[in-house]
């Protein structure tokens, strides 16, 4: 099996303020270097920065949630709808790229609770709190599912050494 240098990117993390310029080639072909790229579903940067990949994932969650708005009228199917559909582009590999800053949380936090906006009817927010509405629907706070999701990982680990 070989590369093929087309497909091949590098990037450079450093923290020196002057890097030392290099070039990679790959079967004598230079290898383009990028500042960040999508690796298994997730935006990696040369800074190690999440912001791309939660820019990403919170613009698509919420286009899929549009679509959603648009289409589903049915109330008993709005919150498996969120759940199927939206929730898990907002988990997908979060234990590797967990958000930290209270921006990134928040631009995660916005898109569910629109989704609870939705599902209660609630989409100017004039009738009820954001905590409110997701105990009423029985939906966990996201920053809480990934630290059940980090645990998880953690015991699985531990049973597999």
């Amino acid at each position: 099996m070989e590369f093929n240098p087309s497909k091949c990117q590098v990037i450079h993390t450093t923290r020196s303020k002057n890097p030392i310029p290099t070039q990679y080639t790959l079967h004598d072909c230079i290898l383009e270097s990028v500042s960040s790229t999508k690796y298994l579903g997730v935006d990696i940067s040369s800074d190690l920065s999440w912001v791309t990949h939660i820019n990403r994932i919170s613009k698509k969650a919420n286009s899929t949630l549009g679509f959603l708005r648009r289409k589903i009228h049915s109330e008993s199917l709005k919150s498996s709808v969120y759940k199927v559909l939206v929730r898990p582009q907002l988990e997908y590999c979060s234990t590797v790229w967990c958000p930290f800053t209270d921006s990134n949380i928040s631009k995660l936090d916005a898109v569910q609770h629109r989704a609870g906006g939705w599902v209660k009817h609630d989409l100017d927010g004039q009738t009820s709190s954001v905590t409110e509405k997701m105990q009423s629907l029985h939906w966990r706070r996201l920053d809480q599912r990934r630290k059940d999701n980090k645990l998880s990982l953690l015991c699985i680990k531990s049973l597999i050494i």
